[in-house]
């Protein structure tokens, strides 16, 4: 199906090309900035995480839209100095039709509170799409109760805290599709007893950290900045927070694109600076002729069953979107199931040994775009039992 693709990495227009029937668009909010560390009598608090932006996706009949659109890329929040709080993340935009929040910033250190992660970004929804407000992100977590902050599926998620008197430090949230937070800076304890800085969020999983590590205390080390996400082409990692010095504390990294920066960690000396959060970003895929069947769903692959071992069960032809999978273990044994995003590691499992249990059958409901020649590979514990099934849409 012939498409028009244009991304928008900074402020622009958007021209409607020639015999523009279907526009889908993604819009990411920008990640907020990270908080900035304290200068501490004692024990406290480091600068907390900043919140990742929201994604906000529509379909849109070209006939609806203006020959050209004005599009706008949200900045993001810049890291709060030594005792600031990191800035939010601006809102990106396309035209009067789609807007995605930009995160916030990150609580700045100080010796009487926890400090809160960053809220994440809501993705507020469209003038034509009700369903662009799916996803909402959960408010920053606190590092003396909650130790990381929480995800969501197209929310931005929030950033990590950090805890007085030596409490826990939080990893950055993580979003299925939105920006992922940055991680809280090392704070310290009674006696000057420094803390490691939390990691940043990433996307395509809920679970917290996995982004941008956080500094090593005991030193001036710096968090690692969050770089690119598992999708390349939609947000990017979170950035990790600064480690807890002495002498002079670590700065947050900054976060990738549309997730919040690491916050700066704590010195009696001289506190560490948050990290800049992400810029936003916008994505306009327009399609000259109509989708077979509109845009719903279609059987991508299956049934197919699983191996031992990692195998290659999809391979995208240009963009795709799974909107769901469907698990089947007809033994009588549970197993588990293992899926990634590319080749099998670590870092790229958005399922790692998930339960089927015996004689199941269910859908999973997903939100997973693919670029072109992108590729998911599975496994089962055992050979012979599960059998899967992805449905999606091909753009």
């Amino acid at each position: 199906m012939p498409t028009d693709v244009q991304t928008f990495t900074a402020d622009g227009t958007w021209t409607k090309p020639a015999n523009a029937v279907l526009v889908r668009v993604v819009v990411l909010g920008a990640g907020g900035g990270g908080g900035g560390g304290h200068d501490p009598a004692d024990s406290a608090a480091a600068g907390g995480g900043g919140g990742g932006g929201a994604l906000t996706e529509a379909w849109i009949d070209a006939t609806l839209l203006g020959g050209t659109e004005s599009v706008t890329v949200g900045a993001g929040g810049a890291g709060g100095a030594a005792e600031n709080a990191g800035a939010a993340g601006a809102d990106s935009s396309f035209g009067t039709f789609v807007r995605a929040d930009g995160g916030g910033g990150g609580a700045v250190g100080n010796a009487s509170n926890s400090t809160t992660g960053g809220d994440g970004g809501r993705g507020p929804g469209t003038s034509v799409d009700p369903q662009g407000t799916i996803g909402v992100g959960a408010r920053g977590a606190n590092g003396a109760g909650q130790a990381s902050g929480d995800g969501s599926e197209r929310g931005g998620s929030d950033g990590g805290g950090s805890g007085i008197d030596g409490g826990s430090i939080g990893d950055g949230g993580g979003s299925y599709s939105g920006g992922p937070g940055g991680g809280g800076g090392g704070g310290n304890s009674a006696g000057f007893n420094y803390t490691n800085g939390g990691a940043g969020g990433t996307n395509v999983q809920w679970a917290a950290g996995s982004g941008g590590a956080g500094g090593t205390a005991g030193g001036s080390v710096n968090g690692t900045a969050g770089g690119t996400g598992i999708i390349a082409s939609l947000a990017g990692k979170g950035g990790g927070g600064g480690a807890g010095d002495g002498t002079t504390a670590g700065n947050g990294g900054d976060g990738g694109v549309a997730a919040g920066g690491g916050g700066g960690g704590n010195s009696v000396t001289t506190p560490g600076t948050g990290g800049d959060g992400g810029d936003g970003k916008v994505i306009v895929v327009t399609h000259t002729q109509a989708p077979a069947g509109g845009a719903g769903p279609d059987r991508e692959v299956g049934p197919i069953q699983l191996s031992a071992s990692a195998a290659t069960v999809y391979t995208s032809s240009g963009l795709s979107r799974i909107n769901s999978i469907h698990f089947s273990n007809p033994t009588g044994n549970d197993r588990t199931v293992t899926i990634s995003v590319g080749a099998d590691a670590a870092g790229t499992r958005i399922f790692d040994a998930y339960p089927v249990p015996a004689g199941a059958a269910f859908d999973y409901p997903i939100y997973l775009p693919l670029d072109d020649t992108e590729f998911l590979q599975a496994y089962a514990d055992a050979a012979a039992a599960v059998v899967i099934t992805f449905d999606g849409t091909q753009f």
